[in-house]
């Protein structure tokens, strides 16, 4: 197979899977969240994880629309900018739905997001796999 038809295949797959990868890391993250802020409802952790996940997708989408600009260079300023942006909301989100001090608030979110990245990891390595599987 040439190598550009063999990169398209895995473009397409990635297009195609990365979705469903995210779909299924929702329960991931509320599950994170719950192993971390226990003696909680698990329906304010369901809420908390759609509404982070919400806000990621708004800001990756609004990554997309600038790179669509030409005038704009989003690699500069603004992705920098809106990838802080993420993590400070991430943190804010985090203290004020829990309500606790900031130094238990902030091991707290790096340990939540270490192992999201876990989860992230392992899926996109299963979307690589099935992408060099089928192509």
């Amino acid at each position: 197979m040439p190598r550009q038809e063999f990169l398209s295949r895995i473009d397409v797959a990635f297009r195609e899977w990365v979705p469903r990868v995210m779909f299924f890391l929702v329960p991931a993250a509320v599950l994170v969240l719950a192993l971390l802020w226990r003696r909680r409802w698990l329906s304010e952790h369901v809420v908390l994880a759609l509404h982070l996940h919400a806000f990621a997708f708004t800001v990756f989408t609004l990554l997309l629309a600038l790179r669509l600009l030409p005038w704009v260079r989003p690699g500069e300023v603004l992705s920098p900018l809106l990838h802080l942006w993420l993590v400070a909301y991430f943190l804010l989100a985090l203290r004020r739905v829990y309500g606790q001090r900031w130094r238990w608030t902030l091991p707290k979110a790096a340990v939540a997001g270490l192992l999201y990245l876990v989860a992230l990891g392992i899926g996109v390595a299963g979307v690589a796999a099935l992408a060099l599987y089928f192509a």
